[in-house]
């Protein structure tokens, strides 16, 4: 998964499996802000569950 940061808008790659369900705080490596990501949640489509 690819996170950037909101303060400096370094970019960075991370395991999505990292976040978990509920999201986690990160701290960005280049300037130190910290913040909040939340988890990232795939939408599932009915019609292609149940046909």
């Amino acid at each position: 998964m690819r996170i950037t940061c909101p303060n400096c808008t370094a970019g960075f790659e991370i395991p999505t499996e990292l976040l978990g369900r509920k999201g986690r705080s990160l701290k960005c490596a280049t300037c130190g802000h910290s913040w909040f990501q939340a988890a990232v949640i795939d939408e599932i489509d009915l019609a292609d569950v149940l046909a």
